[in-house]
């Protein structure tokens, strides 16, 4: 990495600690785990009992609820 001079200050470019995108899948949803809606999926016994929680609209509604509110930081940047 270049250091940037301007005037007399000098600038050292950085990174974010955040990535720009998020890759995953519902097999290991982290992003999600923050989520209060998300509970039942992550207290399912198995696999059976996780896709029934996975396909309830409720959840889904309640997961899309939370994700445009403002208690899930750095997730969902809905506010931006």
């Amino acid at each position: 990495m270049t250091s940037v001079v301007i005037g007399n200050c000098g600038f050292t470019p950085q990174v974010g600690c955040f990535p720009f995108f998020m890759e995953f899948a519902l097999r290991n949803p982290y992003p999600f785990e923050a989520c209060a809606a998300w509970k039942p999926a992550m207290d399912a016994e198995n696999e059976a009992a996780y896709r029934r929680v996975l396909s309830d609209p409720v959840l889904r509604a309640q997961l899309k609820a939370e994700a445009k509110s403002r208690t899930i930081p750095n997730r969902f940047n809905y506010f931006a």
